[in-house]
């Protein structure tokens, strides 16, 4: 399907690619420019070239600048462009920037049943460690959308076994998952109060609230109480944040006032959403149209 050899263009891009200072924002836009020329000319061969780069992505700065780089895959799925689908469909296979830095960047539940999911399945194995735990929590999500339970509780059963065998610390947002599939697939009430107590970081608690919380007010109900939210005191967390940093804890700002919405604590939702910054959506930014009612909503308070 692609060639072996660039044309002299392509290999121009290609080698300024290489030498991007993907450790500052310039680099992630300039990537993000060149992903979007070689998409707009169809050029997939450079595209595939892009994606096998050897690009440190256990440097914070650097993933978070790919994945600027690389959220064009994202919006031309949603947008229908069957070629990127495709693309990303045969490419993230053996790509592990596309593994890290899309699939487990952009988690879009709402195409599950569409691309998405079909990026999911198409990575059969990943030298991610945690790769696998995260596919088989969004595929047992999935099967729960199509109201399989046997195959969502089969999905569920996997991740429990690769949780065993793990030899890394497990991500909060992967707990919070765990958690909440097992209080819905199960009926486990103590899954989720287990989980978030294994936790100490506050960043690290935003996330798994955030997660949770929007999850299971999804699945669960509105009326489901989240006593773990109570736990979260603001004063824990650090004066100065990280972008990734920002985006969670104000998610959270959002997430705490939903909750107290919902209990009728009028005055206490009204202050954490004053706290909120809604130009901010943060890392859950695929999954807005959960909060944008809710945004509306409290905006009248």
């Amino acid at each position: 399907m692609y060639s072996k050899q660039l044309p002299e263009s392509s290999t121009l891009l290609l080698e300024t690619v290489k030498k991007l200072p993907l450790s500052t924002s310039l680099g992630g836009y300039q990537l993000q420019s060149i992903v979007n020329l070689a998409i707009q000319f169809h050029d997939f061969d450079l595209l595939k070239e892009i994606v096998q780069l050897p690009f440190d992505i256990e440097d914070q700065k650097t993933y978070e600048h790919l994945v600027i780089g690389f959220q064009s895959f994202y919006f031309q799925a949603i947008k229908g462009n069957h070629a990127i689908v495709d693309f990303v469909s045969d490419a993230v296979t053996d790509s592990i920037l596309l593994q890290k830095c899309l699939l487990q960047a952009y988690v879009d539940e709402n195409y599950l049943g569409t691309f998405f999911g079909r990026w999911l399945t198409a990575v059969e194995d990943s030298k991610i460690l945690d790769f696998k735990l995260f596919k088989n929590l969004l595929l047992c999500q999935k099967a729960v959308n199509a109201r399989d339970m046997d195959m969502a509780k089969t999905y569920l059963s996997k991740a429990h076994q690769l949780v065993l065998e793990s030899k890394v610390d497990i991500h909060p947002i992967l707990k919070a998952r765990i958690g909440v599939w097992n209080l819905v697939l199960k009926n486990d009430n103590h899954a989720i109060e287990t989980q978030f107590n294994s936790l100490s970081s506050p960043i690290d608690k935003a996330d798994f609230a955030v997660i949770a919380s929007r999850l299971l007010w999804t699945y669960q109900g509105e009326k489901t109480i989240l006593p773990f939210l109570e736990q979260i005191t603001l004063n824990d967390f650090p004066p100065v944040k990280d972008f990734f940093q920002k985006g969670r804890f104000n998610m959270l700002l959002l997430t705490l006032a939903i909750h107290h919405y919902l209990k009728q604590e009028i005055q206490q939702s009204k202050a954490y959403f004053k706290l909120f910054n809604r130009s901010t959506l943060g890392y859950d930014i695929v999954n807005v149209d959960f909060y944008l009612p809710w945004i509306d909503k409290l905006v009248k308070l």
